[in-house]
């Protein structure tokens, strides 16, 4: 029984120690930024976004990630 007992044990806990050293992150961080959309903190076009982290192409301020 002792037995038994162990294995079940042993393969339980293996189990949960590859889950957890899975990678559960979807695409690269370059791909991620691609996707998020950033805007000026000074609403000078109003709402307007843009796909890339640069500046404000009216009063040059770094864009704020939304």
């Amino acid at each position: 029984m002792k037995k038994v007992l162990f294995l079940f044990f042993l393969t339980f806990g293996s189990s949960i120690g590859i889950q957890s050293c899975s990678d559960n992150t979807t695409g690269s961080k370059a791909e991620n930024e691609e996707i998020s959309e950033y805007y000026c903190p000074m609403k000078c076009e109003n709402d307007k976004t843009y796909s890339t982290n640069e500046s404000c192409p009216v009063c040059n301020m770094d864009l704020i990630k939304k």
